[in-house]
């Protein structure tokens, strides 16, 4: 199966979450190529992890990654959505006016391996991080 390097068909995180063409606009939601490397990137770690005995969930946090956490948290919440990720809660925090996450036992779905490898172009992006 040819990868999305290959291809120059890139899965949108946004539509398999549910939200329409129109929505995607409004929000002004589309990605950079830096969140997409930024997805990768916390993709890759956890699979990295998935040899430890106890994974160490700063290593994708905001600040290691370089990342407002009202961003990181709407990325994880994608991650979370798109069934990549697991081990994660979610809820309204009143004092931002947004979403918040905080990471529980965090791991790696059989979906985001798949991401991992129809996302090969991303390898390369990842390794230049």
């Amino acid at each position: 199966m040819a990868g999305a390097y290959e291809t120059g068909v890139y899965r949108n995180i946004f539509k398999e979450c549910g939200y329409s063409e129109e929505e995607i606009e409004k929000r002004g939601t589309h990605l950079k190529m830096d969140d997409f490397r930024i997805i990768y990137k916390i993709l890759r770690i956890l699979q990295n992890s998935m040899d430890l005995e106890e994974f160490d969930r700063n290593s994708i946090s905001a600040e290691a990654l370089g990342l407002s956490t009202p961003k990181w948290s709407r990325i994880m919440i994608m991650l979370l959505d798109a069934g990549y990720i697991t081990g994660a809660e979610t809820w309204y925090d009143m004092r931002c006016g947004c979403k918040s996450v905080m990471l529980s036992g965090t791991e790696l779905t059989l979906k985001g391996l798949e991401y991992l490898e129809e996302n090969s172009l991303m390898k390369k992006a990842a390794n230049m991080i």
